[in-house]
């Protein structure tokens, strides 16, 4: 089998390791919402004809449980290969003698900053910030502010929130919704916001024409966003060769 990430470079590398990420973590969300479904189907058959006495279970309460976990650990993958694909980017830089500290001092910087905007920010001293699509930015601004209300108050909208994310339309103490759909629909914004990663880093070490080819989002619900940045590119690549990220049913 030849090894298509074999000229990869590291900061490439840490972001086709976040898509696999995605395309896996897609994956066992579809499978887990059926098992989910299956169990609880038998479960409430068996309550209705008197095989146990424990309470209804209500599917749509544990899949938004399911969901809003997923989108923390796929928010927290994100940022760890977020942190890689910078470090990597500056070893590359001769100019540069201690990557990991000028990575500390310049997160040290934007601390207080909102994503995906912190990251733009860190990014561009690496000369790797660029244009976000209205579209993915509103997604993954929206990932961003339900992934923590989920980890920080249990997905109970609170008054914050609902300021903050006030087109998502929720109220305060109010559960916030985070199906299958939606959940799915996140996941692909942060993995094609790590796309454009990939692509900005290939136009930087082979010329502003290059980047990964459109083929790479193929049904993915941000390809026109890609397209208005990068354009309509037909050209493969080793990293395109790579690349997991799950089309979306």
């Amino acid at each position: 089998m030849v090894d298509t990430t074999a000229n990869v470079d590291p900061a490439s590398m840490a972001m086709l390791g976040f898509a696999d990420f995605v395309s896996e973590t897609v994956d066992f969300a579809d499978s887990a919402t059926k098992g989910i479904k299956l169990a609880n189907k038998l479960h409430n058959f068996g309550r209705s004809i008197g095989v146990n006495q424990r309470a209804q279970r209500h599917t749509s309460d544990q899949q938004h449980v399911l969901h809003g976990l997923l989108l923390i650990a796929t928010w927290g993958a994100f940022e760890a290969s977020f942190d890689d694909y910078c470090i990597g980017v500056l070893r590359a830089d001769p100019a540069v003698s201690d990557a990991e500290s000028e990575y500390a001092r310049l997160i040290r910087k934007t601390r207080r900053e909102k994503a995906p905007i912190k990251f733009e920010k860190v990014l561009r001293p690496l000369q790797r910030d660029g244009e976000i699509p209205e579209g993915l930015l509103t997604a993954l601004k929206s990932a961003n502010q339900t992934r923590n209300i989920w980890a920080h108050n249990r997905g109970v909208a609170d008054a914050e929130f609902v300021e903050r994310a006030s087109h998502l339309g929720h109220t305060v103490g109010e559960r916030v919704i985070m199906d299958s759909r939606l959940y799915t629909r996140y996941a692909f914004a942060i993995g094609t916001y790590a796309v454009f990663l990939i692509s900005r880093q290939l136009q930087a070490a082979t010329g502003a024409e290059r980047a990964l080819p459109t083929s790479v989002m193929d049904k993915n619900p941000f390809r026109a966003d890609y397209i208005s940045v990068f354009g309509d590119n037909p050209v493969s690549s080793p990293i395109s060769a790579a690349m997991p990220l799950r089309q979306e049913n």
